[in-house]
């Protein structure tokens, strides 16, 4: 079967982000920098989603392969299955049934689950700045070690904020929270770009 990081390119995450990228600068050019928040933080929205679900099928279709190919060497005669094409089936089979199963509830970003996919793709991050982009609060200790120049409210709280009740972003906050905006972008663009 592919590998875990060759399944994640084939999503094409890396043309998505430097698509964004040129809509980013348009919006920045006119001062809509609400937008231009929103627009980020929709697409890692959508990359997480990707991550998770695909990260989660995969896990699964490994330990259903395991589990059917010990049950069928059992069998008398015991029945041979070439594993990677069944893991490949498998995978093909749960992806889209992930993805399904997700839209079927609210949508939020597990945390802990982007961070297992990240390890599994061997993805050093910065856990603070993924807590601080993608988590609704911080726990103390992280929120003591943010620099004092950032707002304390996490980009995920503001996003809620701009969501549920309105707000606006001014220049100023855009420019001291899209660096992580970008750092979760270079992650990916890093690790997938040929």
């Amino acid at each position: 079967m592919k590998q875990y990081s060759e399944v994640v390119e084939e999503l094409k995450l890396v043309e998505l982000i430097q698509n964004h990228k040129n809509k980013l600068k348009t919006l920045c050019s006119e001062e809509l920098f609400t937008e231009a928040f929103l627009s980020s933080y929709i697409l890692i929205e959508h990359i997480t989603m990707q991550l998770t679900h695909s990260h989660q099928a995969y896990q699964d279709s490994e330990k259903l392969t395991n589990r059917l190919s010990t049950k069928l060497k059992k069998v008398k005669g015991g029945i041979f299955i070439e594993q990677e094409e069944l893991k490949i089936l498998l995978f093909n089979s749960i992806f889209p049934h992930e993805k399904e199963k997700s839209n079927a509830k609210r949508n939020y970003i597990n945390v802990a689950a982007i961070k297992k996919a990240l390890a599994k793709l061997k993805i050093n991050y910065n856990s603070l700045e993924i807590d601080y982009l993608l988590s609704d609060t911080l726990n103390k200790t992280n929120s003591e070690k943010l620099p004092s120049h950032l707002p304390r409210m996490t980009i995920r709280r503001k996003r809620n904020n701009i969501v549920h009740r309105n707000e606006e972003i001014l220049k100023d906050y855009y420019n001291k929270t899209s660096d992580f905006f970008s750092y979760f972008f270079d992650l990916i663009e890093s690790n997938f770009s040929n």
